[in-house]
């Protein structure tokens, strides 16, 4: 008994520090996005990812899309939902000594879930900017979509879009 408690009070440390590690690994970001018009489609979105930091520049994310499309058939405006799942990889390149300012290159590839109006595969690319904060850092970013249409009657496309939120 007095060698399980030895061992717990060694292991205590270990423990907690493997624990604190983790959760400064832990990579969230949460944005809006609006995607420039193409083909007669523009939309308005949300994205949120969760990853973990292989090295302190690289980390994988999963990469969860939810929005709304807008575009114009038969001379009505209509609207499309959309929700999207994948996973992709960021790169971040920190500006100035400190590691708080940085531009993070990220690739994503998300597929449609559930039932929704427009069934694609898209690949998605952007740089974005993380200003100077020492937990919670305001984002910027910018960056091109291609949409693989796997519905009948609606081609697919690429866009440009524009990016605004946070993450830690």
């Amino acid at each position: 008994m007095k060698i399980i408690f030895t061992l717990l009070m060694c292991l205590a440390p270990i423990c907690a520090s493997a624990q604190n590690n983790f959760a400064q690994n832990v990579y969230v970001s949460i944005s809006t996005e609006a995607m420039m018009k193409s083909k007669d489609y523009e939309g308005i979105g949300a994205n949120f990812q969760l990853g973990y930091k292989i090295i302190p520049s690289l980390y994988a994310f999963a990469d969860f899309d939810g929005g709304a499309l807008t575009y114009e058939k038969d001379g009505l405006k209509n609207h499309s939902k959309l929700s999207n799942l994948g996973g992709g990889l960021g790169y971040r390149f920190f500006l100035n000594d400190t590691g708080l300012s940085s531009i993070d290159l990220k690739a994503s590839i998300t597929t449609t879930l559930g039932d929704v109006d427009w069934k694609s595969t898209n690949y998605k690319a952007g740089a974005y900017l993380r200003l100077s904060s020492s937990k919670v850092a305001p984002q910027i970013g910018l960056g091109y979509v291609y949409c693989d249409s796997r519905t009948n009657g609606i081609s697919s496309r690429g866009h440009v879009f524009a990016s605004i939120g946070f993450s830690f």
